[in-house]
């Protein structure tokens, strides 16, 4: 199932070549995709999917509805099975619920999906998504016309649309890798925002949150190994469910982390026998490593994927059409499954279980004030392309400067403070869901879902409550998780993690959880992600983090000097060498950064080049900065024009 697009309130003069235009924005030449439309006085909707499999479409004359639905449900969810070739199926259920009762028998259903409707008889438009939003809903208004669709491709020609950039929304993105709440990076266009209903009519747009509460209840007065136990028997509820709908072969990519090896795990406990496992990176990379060890230890075939630092340059024009921008192309690594696996073929994928399992998750009990608190966590888990201030003030204009020094920290201050649990550790989790892995998911399983049929057992509301009850004290260094896949599947917890290159077994003998602060550590998480990649090894077998920031400062300098970037341990822990990347391909991020029309008003192209070249020479290492401004350079040069 690809995605939907469509108008209301107005009749173009030629509906159908109107829906045919859209549709093609989204097919983007793809032979592999087809299309259906439905035209009503005053509403069009076309639903575009793979060849051979059904429209997410569904039409009730008698009432005078058309419904359109992108998503995935959980087996239980409906009568039919889990699947997304299932997809029309599910648009007749979900009218038929629609019909019996209205929209709010459709919200919070158990899956990822989009949903939109149309009421003839009350010319009104209802929207209602997922309690994340893990399936993009658009909309935008057009004069009269209301334009909503999976992605904003198709509003893009439409009439009165307005191309003007959304300059906090540019900010966030460069900042943090993805704009925020629900902007994109076009002022007329919006995302609907997690779980909510949208009602529309010809003058009006309101949103209402479906959602009470966004955590269940803390269990209480439990030890670590009976969470763990209670964590563990849910997972292996769910997972044998989704098992039980798997059709022919299973693919799970594995790597060295913890979520993959709980899907591998999982998955032969329930029996799958027909199971494959695949890994991706440069050939040191420590996923391949610890994921063909997993294969190993659970008995199930393994094939590496070598993921060259060509794979940008190979995959960003597409990836960029499908994200619309939207993601740096860093992360486009995943891409590199098309080349190997068959069309349509069943894939597991475990995003999602590092954050709810605690990963992502600092203790900031020693921090005073809330607001040094979200300082903090900002820096900790959002300001992944400006840790240097001196960056920001060569490439940015200084117009721009303000809103990109103050506009990203400003959204999360506001997000902290409207999320409806107390405990700030637990508001922390809350948000990134809602925002960075939103963002990042939904892009993965859309760009995927392209080519497979991708599962995501981990978006199960059943497993996302269980992780939610979990007490705090046990998420900090993902206590219970890794407890659990001790006692629940030994022979995988024996295998070691990219991260800390520990077993789970040695890890989950660990008793101090607290990740207080030091000077140094803060000092650290403040570094590049580039230079802690290259450093991270090092630091580890020599210990140079007792060393006092001076001395640290020093010698960090020297080593990145000396070795152009490449110093410390070879860089086993990410899947390419993303910093060689723009060093191997210097001409392909220069042609674009040299562009002023490109980057006005916000850079200036003479300073992006001038770190640039420094990145390339080894001086520093820019390798978010010059990925994120480029990424956005390319879309601009795509749809901005």
């Amino acid at each position: 199932m690809i995605g939907f697009a469509g108008y209301a309130f107005s009749q173009p003069d030629d509906p159908e070549s109107a829906l045919s235009t859209m549709a093609a924005s989204i097919i983007n030449g793809a032979k592999s995709l087809h299309w259906v439309s439905i035209i009503k006085p005053h509403f069009g909707a076309c639903f575009i999917a793979r060849r051979g499999e059904q429209f997410g479409l569904a039409e009730s004359e008698d009432c005078g509805v058309v419904l359109a639905v992108q998503g995935q449900f959980a087996s239980k969810t409906f009568a039919a099975r889990t699947s997304d070739h299932r997809g029309e199926t599910n648009a007749q259920t979900l009218l038929q619920h629609y019909t019996k009762g209205g929209i709010e028998a459709l919200c919070d259903l158990n899956g990822r999906y989009s949903v939109v409707i149309w009421n003839g008889r009350t010319h009104e438009i209802l929207m209602v998504n997922d309690r994340l939003g893990m399936r993009r809903l658009c909309w935008a208004r057009s004069h009269e016309t209301f334009l909503f669709g999976t992605e904003y491709k198709p509003f893009l020609d439409w009439p009165g649309i307005s191309r003007e950039l959304d300059d906090q929304a540019v900010a966030e993105f460069i900042s943090v890798a993805y704009p925020m709440e629900e902007r994109t990076f076009l002022r007329d266009v919006k995302l609907a925002p997690p779980g909510s209903i949208g009602r529309v009519t010809s003058k009006d747009l309101t949103w209402t949150s479906y959602l009470k509460e966004t955590c269940g209840p803390t269990w209480e007065n439990i030890s670590l190994n009976e969470c763990a136990d209670r964590l563990g028997e849910v997972l292996d509820e769910v997972v044998s469910e989704y098992a039980s709908a798997v059709e022919g072969p299973l693919v799970i990519p594995v790597s060295g982390g913890l979520d993959s090896r709980v899907l591998l795990g999982f998955a032969k406990r329930a029996g799958i026998n027909s199971l494959k496992t695949v890994s991706y990176g440069h050939s040191h990379t420590y996923d391949v490593r610890f994921g063909r060890s997993l294969a190993h230890a659970a008995g199930a075939p393994h094939q590496y994927l070598f993921l060259p630092n060509s794979y940008v340059q190979k995959y960003a024009d597409e990836e960029i059409s499908v994200t619309e921008g939207e993601t740096a192309a860093l992360c486009f690594h995943n891409s590199i499954l098309k080349e190997v696996l068959p069309l349509g073929s069943t894939l597991w994928t475990g995003f999602l279980g590092d954050v709810l399992s605690g990963g992502h998750l600092n203790d900031y009990s020693h921090i005073g004030s809330e607001e040094q608190r979200v300082d903090q966590l900002f820096a900790d888990r959002y300001l992944n392309a400006w840790s240097d201030s001196e960056i920001i003030k060569i490439i940015v204009n200084p117009e721009s400067y303000e809103i990109f020094d103050r506009a990203p920290k400003d959204t999360l201050r506001s997000l902290m403070q409207v999320s409806g649990d107390q405990c700030f550790e637990k508001r922390a989790i809350q948000t990134e869901l809602a925002q960075r892995q939103r963002r990042f998911i939904t892009y993965h399983l859309e760009t995927l879902g392209r080519h497979f049929n991708v599962i995501h057992p981990f978006y199960d509301k059943r497993i996302i409550q269980a992780f939610q009850s979990i007490p705090v004290d046990y998420l900090f260094g993902q206590r219970a998780y890794k407890r659990m896949i001790v006692r629940f599947m030994p022979e995988l917890a024996k295998v070691k993690c990219d991260k800390t290159l520990q077993t789970v077994v040695d890890m989950s003998k660990m008793t101090d959880y607290s990740l207080k602060h030091t000077m140094t550590e803060q000092f650290w998480n403040k570094l590049h992600p580039g230079i802690r990649w290259r450093l991270d090894g090092l630091i580890s077998k020599y210990r140079l983090r007792h060393l006092s920031n001076t001395s640290y400062e020093s010698i960090k300098c020297l080593l990145a000097k000396a070795s152009g970037g490449w110093c410390g341990d070879h860089n086993r822990k990410a899947y390419a060498h993303y910093d060689q990347v723009i060093r191997d391909y210097k001409s392909m991020f220069s042609d674009v950064l040299s562009d002023d029309t490109l980057l006005a008003p916000y850079f200036k192209s003479q300073g992006v080049l001038e770190i640039l070249n420094k990145h390339v020479r080894g001086e520093l290492d820019a390798t978010m900065a010059l990925f994120n401004v480029w990424t956005f350079a390319l879309w601009r040069k795509k749809f901005n024009r």
